[in-house]
């Protein structure tokens, strides 16, 4: 699929595009989608952005590192597919994945950002039998808190200009299914919801996020939700014990192998 392309030449919105092992809906003119999963294998990790301009053009970013190779595994298909400004995206990144400290690029800065503090929701029910929703919804705000105070081992200063709260539990899940496809523009619930649930194999967590595009601005953040795979993978908030393959839920800015690492994206 080309990297652009006129919208009123060739209608798109609504329709289904697949990378790897992530999927989108092309969404209406004016707004984005952009979908991040990492997994335990480079062929698990994939980034998709899918960007339609006032004008009508959308503009398609594959990643992480190849763009898509036509003929590959870009499919723009009829059907639906089913169904954090700053600290909004959580990478996920598997126990041989993570690179050197301040080699990584996840200080990287994307157009899109919240205009106002980013009000999250963890939906308790899907925490996992080895973890209580206690220590699930504690690290994952230690989590959060790293990004918003910019927690680093590079030496980095805080340039976070970022702000984020836990609104507590909630019923709602995360705008995904367990193929790694965002739900669309359209149909999505416009509340930031994290949660456990299944995913691509050696996906071990995906961020789906949804945002308005301005001409002469920030493109700005209306919705963005993760979720970790607990599927295929156990969990632990102690990583010093953790068993060998076994993610975990800690400090993000610890260079422990396996841990969830939170990254913002401003």
């Amino acid at each position: 699929m080309p990297a652009e392309i006129d919208t009123s030449l060739c209608p798109l919105e609504g329709r289904a595009v697949r990378w790897k092992t992530v999927g989108v809906i092309v969404p209406p003119a004016g707004s984005g989608v952009a979908v991040f999963a990492h997994g335990e294998t480079e062929s698990a990790s994939a980034s998709l952005i899918v960007e339609v301009d006032a004008s009508g053009v959308a503009r398609f970013t594959y990643g992480p590192e190849q763009p898509a190779e036509e003929g590959e595994s870009v499919i723009a298909a009829g059907s639906a597919a089913g169904s954090w400004w700053a600290a909004g995206n959580y990478f996920i990144l598997g126990r041989h994945l993570s690179p050197p400290a301040c080699e990584d690029g996840e200080n990287e800065t994307p157009g899109y950002r919240e205009s106002d503090q980013h009000a999250w929701y963890f939906n308790g029910s899907t925490t996992p039998a080895e973890l209580t929703v206690s220590e699930a919804v504690t690290a994952l705000r230690e989590g959060t808190k790293d990004v918003t105070q910019e927690q680093n081992d590079c030496g980095r200063s805080d340039t976070v200009d970022a702000r984020a709260s836990y609104e507590g539990t909630i019923n709602r899940r995360a705008d995904m299914d367990s193929d790694g496809n965002c739900a669309s523009f359209v149909t999505r619930d416009g509340v930031n919801v994290v949660d456990f649930g299944n995913l691509p194999d050696n996906v071990v967590g995906l961020t789906c996020t949804w945002y308005r595009v301005w001409p002469d601005w920030w493109d700005e953040v209306t919705e963005s939700d993760m979720r970790l795979n607990k599927a295929d993978f156990t969990w632990t908030v102690t990583p010093d014990r953790a068993a060998r393959g076994r993610p975990t839920m800690s400090n993000p800015s610890r260079r422990t192998s396996g841990d969830i690492r939170s990254a913002s994206m401003t």
